[in-house]
């Protein structure tokens, strides 16, 4: 039997360094739970597919803030989260 993953999406229409995810993001780290950030700029949406542990490290305490600092692009597309279909 497979595990469920549970998905929180969130997006943004401008160009930056961070997303906003708000403060249980600084409290929340599971496998089964990840985030979805759609970046809607240049005409074509961007998907990056975050485990909830790796967002966790990375929103300081107290801004609710995800930084994904330029050019790390391991979580462009990174649909494998979910598992095989």
């Amino acid at each position: 039997m497979s595990q469920g993953v549970h998905g929180q999406v969130k997006t943004q229409k401008r160009n930056s360094n961070f997303w906003l995810v708000g403060k249980a993001a600084e409290n929340t780290s599971s496998p089964s739970h990840v985030y979805i950030l759609i970046n809607l700029c240049d005409g074509k949406p961007s998907f990056y597919v975050v485990p909830s542990a790796d967002v966790r490290r990375r929103t300081p305490s107290n801004n609710g803030k995800f930084h994904n600092f330029p050019g790390d692009k391991r979580y462009l597309g990174n649909w494998k989260l979910f598992g095989k279909p």
